[in-house]
């Protein structure tokens, strides 16, 4: 194992856990972070702030358990994952269709803390969060207007 890793490797634990040596231990967590936590971390990744490290134990078969980091790992995955291409079902311990996670490059909006705008799209939450607060829903017009802006002709 190197001692620097690649996003796309640690990506490639869940999509790919047919050839990762990553596996989560039964003694986890399920995923617990929320919209916010992940467009922010992806919004420090993006701005090469450093983000953590990862402790991983080695197993008696030859691979390692994520024993610290895997509401990281897994939000890493999620910037990864491409729901029209990818086959992966499910993340090490999201239960419901995965969310995915956008990035708008022509944001018209000024962030307080952050320098990208990223969203997080969920099954609740078709449209995302707001962009000034991640923990509230857009706004009914906002969703149409979004809409509006999705429909239009390129």
């Amino acid at each position: 194992m190197e001692d620097k890793l690649l996003l796309q490797v640690i990506a490639d634990w869940q999509l790919r856990p047919h050839r990762s040596e990553v596996e989560l231990p039964a003694i986890q967590r399920g995923f617990v972070w929320n919209a916010m936590q992940i467009e922010n971390l992806w919004d420090s990744l993006l701005r090469e702030y450093p983000v953590g490290s990862f402790l991983l134990s080695k197993t008696n078969s030859g691979k390692y358990h994520l024993m610290d980091g895997q509401q990281r790992a897994t939000s890493i995955f999620l910037g990864f994952y491409n729901p029209f291409t990818e086959t992966a079902s499910k993340a090490w311990s999201i239960q419901d269709q995965l969310p995915v996670l956008w990035i708008d490059i022509d944001h018209k909006i000024d962030l307080d803390t952050r320098k990208y705008l990223l969203r997080l799209v969920t099954r609740s939450h078709p449209w995302g969060y707001q962009a000034k607060d991640q923990g509230l829903r857009m706004s009914v017009s906002d969703r149409y207007k979004a809409l509006e802006l999705f429909q239009k002709d390129p």
